[in-house]
């Protein structure tokens, strides 16, 4: 099977069937961008800077005796580590082996090259089996693909130099059954839409244009048949048209968004050298380049990835994929000033025609700083299936943004949230995600896989600041259950008056149950920084339990007198759905005027909740059933409803004050919010009272349905009629006290 398949590949190797011979170099870079990037050489710092550095880090390694060792590690192991790098410092050697002509650079790339090509036909599968999809050289052959992507690159910078009988070994016994063994012996993974079938599809098509493989560019293209024939939906568009809505927001959110675009843009810059006719980057409205606009945008204001379903924590744009990402946005998506920017941040470029206009813009002071939006972010092939919405407020450090996840399900990596929300305060974080249970690449924690709590705890909706029914996560916590269904917006609002807010609905996460949120930022004027509010409505056909968590970082100020705290023992919160993982440290009623002050980086956050629906609340910590210590102990606050049809919960959320280590001055660490209450709440309309300390009382209406701003509302409350015009109302009404 292996020989016949490898004779049909060589017998291809002339042309590339219907289309022009292949370029060489032409998958990361050509032979026309080696000049200008010479030439320009001494004038464009950043380049300069990336190429210096490129040399020096290869000078070590070429001091270096050349290290391909048998593979038996999992992530995070010596041979995986090993194996990973060696691709890199093949792709290193081949581009500056074009840039600088120098042979050393070939030289370690040919031996390289042979010492695979000898060790590829002794392997089996890979030993470390605990992977749907194990690998030869990797414990996944996610890994495999990765390394083929990396490889594959460096080749294609020296395949002209090598001689024949070099070329013809190295593509015979390596590149080209690797190609088979990711393709045609894995459809599994090459034609499954997903992040894995996406690498293995850029793996094989970009091997294919430096073969001049007709048959794997149009595998690439199309997917390998199986048994049953072709798959009705494979190849490269089709995970294009699947997994990216139009607004450019990849289904399993921005963590694997950031991880997934490199195969995405790196075969995608091969099939514009190879068949510019294609015009990839156009294809459905400049999708890949508007996708990079997406990604950074989910983005906190430390510039880091928004932690969405499964996503490790600290992931910023300055990741190298965003490299790779920031630099093809700017060349092939209109050369919009703030790439340079984002990419100023980072201090390197890609060394090819991208990165060249990069380092040229750079130098020429084009540069605009990168503006974070208010948007919504629709999600599904068509846009009409969820999404997320970024309300965000003034400037820079000190911007405020909330994130509601009314997205889908995000498949296998997405988490139980939905209608989950996130809030930072400048760079500090108000409303946390746990994020996923996982130390990437750590052996001692299951081999840097994700660790058991993952599934038992971090993907539960107890984790998430979303409502939880029954102490049952969402869709039974079963991601296919949920991935027919997603959230529907019903009202956005991204005016820039002072007030935005969104209102989206959930109807299936809970069956005879529908959940609503509004979430709102409101600049009150007067005050340096503005409020949020957050109003969980929940109708069911029968009486549950409702349980809302609020997730936050920091050291408890002050909290409700009537909670007592559990001295003697600790208790889980509960028995399963994460529950387990959560030691119960406080609880009690509550009455009215309540809420939680907590002291996080310096500054005070404080968080007033209605109690008309409220009639106990919970304070905990993480670390319950961990007998690993897998998981972080983080605190979190927990608002129940014991028993009913309907339940409200309304929050308001405000940062005061300070602390200064230094000078140990306190600065208002109190609230300036006395009380929040819900007034009313139907179908149509929403309306909230927001009392200060000093008296004032403040009333936000609102629309809960899309509204023309022209038209006229009116609601009554309480024999009162309250009209606006518009989406909202926000106003000052009497004082009733002073304290």
């Amino acid at each position: 099977m292996i020989k016949r398949w490898i004779g049909i590949g060589v017998a291809c190797c002339i042309s590339l069937g219907g289309m022009a011979q292949s370029i060489q170099p032409g998958l990361m870079v050509t032979a026309e961008e080696i000049t200008d990037i010479r030439e320009a050489r001494g004038t464009v710092p950043l380049m300069d800077q990336t190429i210096d550095q490129a040399i020096g880090k290869m000078a070590a390694v070429l001091d270096a005796p050349i290290d391909v060792p048998v593979p038996k590690d999992p992530g995070g192991g010596y041979t995986h580590e090993r194996h990973k790098q060696n691709a890199k410092e093949l792709r290193t050697a081949g581009l500056l082996y074009q840039l600088t002509g120098e042979q050393k650079y070939l030289d370690f790339a040919q031996q390289m090259l042979l010492e695979y090509a000898e060790l590829y036909p002794t392997l089996d599968r890979h030993p470390v089996k605990k992977s749907y999809a194990p690998g030869k050289l990797f414990w996944q052959s996610l890994n495999e693909a990765v390394w083929l992507v990396q490889a594959i690159q460096g080749y294609d910078c020296i395949r002209k130099a090598l001689e024949d009988s070099t070329r013809e070994q190295v593509e015979s016994q390596l590149f080209m059954p690797f190609a088979q063994f990711l393709s045609v012996e894995s459809p599994e993974v090459f034609n499954r839409i997903h992040n894995h079938g996406v690498w293995a599809v850029a793996a094989v098509g970009m091997t294919g244009y430096a073969l001049e493989a007709p048959d794997l560019v149009r595998w690439a293209f199309n997917g390998v048949p199986t048994e049953s024939g072709m798959p009705e939906r494979a190849g490269f568009l089709a995970q294009l048209d699947a997994l990216f809505s139009p607004d450019g927001y990849y289904t399993e959110g921005p963590y694997y968004q950031r991880y997934a675009m490199v195969p995405y843009l790196q075969f995608a810059l091969a099939i514009e050298h190879q068949e510019p006719a294609r015009k990839i980057f156009e294809y459905r409205d400049g999708l890949l380049p508007k996708a990079v606009e997406t990604l950074v945008q989910l983005t906190d204001a430390q510039g880091r990835f928004l932690p969405l379903n499964d996503a490790i924590l600290g992931m910023s744009e300055l990741a190298p994929e965003l490299i790779l990402a920031c630099d093809l946005a700017y060349q092939y998506g209109g050369q919009n000033p703030q790439w340079l920017d984002l990419a100023n941040r980072q201090g390197s470029v890609l060394m090819n025609g991208a990165g060249l206009a990069i380092a040229q813009g750079l130098k020429a002071g084009k540069a605009e700083p990168f503006e974070r939006r208010s948007a919504w972010i629709s999600d599904g092939a068509e846009g009409d299936f969820g999404g997320i919405a970024l309300l965000r407020m003034g400037e820079d450090a000190n911007q405020w943004t909330v994130v509601v996840k009314a997205a889908s399900q995000g498949m296998n990596h997405g988490h139980f949230d939905r209608l989950g929300v996130m809030l930072y305060a400048g760079q500090t974080e108000v409303l946390t995600d746990y994020g996923a249970a996982r130390f990437v690449n750590v052996v001692a924690k299951e081999g840097g896989r994700y660790l058991p709590e993952n599934k038992t705890y971090a993907k539960h909706t107890i984790a998430h600041n979303a409502l939880v029914v029954d102490q049952a996560s969402h869709y039974q916590g079963k991601w296919k259950k949920g991935q027919p269904h997603a959230p529907n917006l019903k009202h956005l609002h991204l005016g820039q008056e002072g007030v935005q807010f969104v209102v989206a609905s959930e109807a299936h996460a809970y069956e005879g149950v529908d959940m609503e949120r509004m979430v709102a930022l409101i600049q009150i004027p007067g005050q340096r920084a503005p409020i949020a509010l957050d109003v969980m409505t929940v109708e069911a056909e029968e009486a549950h339990a409702f349980d809302m968590p609020i997730h936050h970082l920091g050291q408890w100020m002050e909290m409700p007198q009537s909670l007592q705290a559990s001295e003697r023992a600790l208790y889980p919160l509960g028995q399963a759905n994460g529950y387990q993982h959560i030691w119960q440290l406080a609880s009690g009623q509550v009455d009215q005027n309540q809420g939680f002050t907590w002291l996080h980086e310096g500054r005070f956050v404080s968080m007033t909740f209605d109690t008309t629906d409220v009639d106990s609340a919970f304070m905990g910590r993480l670390g319950a059933h961990d007998p690993n210590q897998n998981l972080r102990t983080e605190p979190m606050i927990m608002l129940r409803k014991s028993q009913g049809k309907t339940a409200t919960f309304a929050q308001a959320y405000e940062i005061h004050g300070g602390v200064n280590s230094n000078t140990e001055r306190v600065a208002q660490p109190r609230s300036r919010i006395d009380r929040i209450a819900s007034l009313f709440q139907n179908e149509q309309y929403g309306c909230l009272l927001l009392e200060g300390m000093d008296g004032t009382r403040y009333r936000f209406a609102y629309c809960k349905q899309q509204v023309d701003p022209t038209d006229s509302q009116a609601m009554e409350i309480e024999g009162t009629t309250i009209e606006w015009q518009g989406a909202y109302s926000f106003e000052v009404i009497e004082p009733t006290h002073t304290h």
